[in-house]
């Protein structure tokens, strides 16, 4: 007996050196989703693929949106590892494969929802290693405070003249807000900041959802305004997206500005709604919207000369004055030389009757300034 306990200690002693050395995994059992050991964000963790095709379950819950990395630090050289991650119902998310054994690689993916989530590492040749791995896991919450909005229906009302500050997360987001007009006027949707690797797109609606305009950005990084001119009140509707689906976890700000420019005139679509006016008083008025013309008339009683004479125009607005008969029949046109120009369009005039004026600029801008007239009977 006493030959005999030497002999045991030593076959005791090699097999605690033989479990060393081929694997004792600390974390086992760990080779199911519903024994997954629980771990934390931001700490390294070190495990064993033993004994061949072993797996290795860890779970961890997720508080809010944002970026997770699975990030191996260190595998055996001869280790070609896969990552798989797993939802909270076990439900399979996303699998990342090394290229090659030895390979350190990390697993990257927008979380949208909080919950558990598993992970399942393994060598991807099954083969049992007696040297460890190490890996940690990464989580960069990123919330929206204005998600859940899936659609148009689902816009965030904001008020004009604030920064309003958001995120295009995750993959593919697009943001969805509403403003409401009371009035024509000036329209702008004016980014501020964007993160450096996203290039922005702004798409106008309508209050029937209708596509309206759309501004692209040039370059991922560019600070780009939509701007148009609103002729009805109402909803209107802002998309904002990245072109290529990138998600950021950089937020973008913008702002809608808003300038009303109220013509008492409109709507008078043409000679048939021309807005009646009397004689030596000065008339105020705007060419808004783009390629927007007004239309008046006068009732000459007798013969005489009769002008039509600019007293102001907006410093970029080149000019057209036209004449019309009764029977809206053209007369005479004036155009301006140049823009800023005051004009006075002169006619002998015979016949009593209506006459009808058309103003317009030649280029089609709108106008947020005034320009005034007269109609002079001599």
């Amino acid at each position: 007996m006493r030959k005999i306990a030497p002999i045991l200690i030593a076959l005791i002693a090699m097999i605690a050196i033989t479990g060393s050395v081929y694997g004792q995994d600390s974390h086992e059992p760990n080779d199911a989703l519903g024994d997954a050991t629980a771990i934390t964000f931001n700490q390294t963790v070190i495990g064993d693929i033993f004994p061949a095709g072993d797996g290795d379950y860890y779970k961890f819950h997720v508080n809010s949106s944002g970026i997770l990395q699975v990030k191996i630090e260190g595998v055996p050289g001869d280790m070609r590892t896969r990552i798989e991650l797993y939802g909270k119902n076990f439900n399979w998310i996303r699998t990342k494969d090394a290229s090659n054994a030895g390979d350190n690689i990390t697993l990257e993916i927008d979380i949208t929802q909080p919950g558990w989530y598993y992970i399942k590492i393994r060598d991807l040749a099954g083969i049992a290693h007696n040297e460890e791995y190490s890996f940690k896991v990464l989580f960069e919450p990123v919330v929206d405070t204005k998600e859940p909005e899936s659609g148009l229906g689902d816009a965030t009302e904001i008020p004009f003249n604030q920064t309003v500050r958001s995120y295009i997360f995750p993959s593919g987001d697009v943001d969805h807000y509403k403003v409401y007009v009371n009035s024509s006027g000036i329209l702008q949707v004016k980014l501020e900041e964007v993160p450096g690797d996203m290039k922005t797109r702004i798409e106008l609606y309508g209050k029937n959802f209708n596509w309206i305009k759309t501004k692209d950005a040039s370059n991922a990084g560019d600070n780009i305004t939509l701007e148009i001119d609103i002729t009805q009140p109402g909803w209107y509707y802002i998309k904002i997206r990245d072109l290529a689906g990138i998600a950021h976890n950089e937020k973008y700000s913008f702002k809608v500005l808003f300038e009303p420019v109220v013509d008492t005139k409109e709507p008078e679509s043409g000679l048939g709604d021309a807005t009646e006016i009397p004689f030596n008083q000065t008339v105020r008025s705007y060419i808004f919207s783009s390629g927007d013309v007004d239309h008046y008339k006068v009732y000459v009683t007798s013969p005489g000369m009769l002008q039509v004479k600019l007293e102001e125009v907006p410093g970029d607005m080149r000019t057209r004055i036209e004449l019309y008969g009764k029977n809206f029949n053209w007369i005479r046109t004036k155009d301006a030389s140049n823009a800023g120009d005051t004009i006075t369009l002169e006619i002998d005039i015979t016949q009593p009757g209506w006459y009808y004026i058309k103003i317009r600029d030649l280029a089609g801008i709108a106008h947020n300034e005034e320009y005034a007239f007269r109609v002079l009977l001599a």
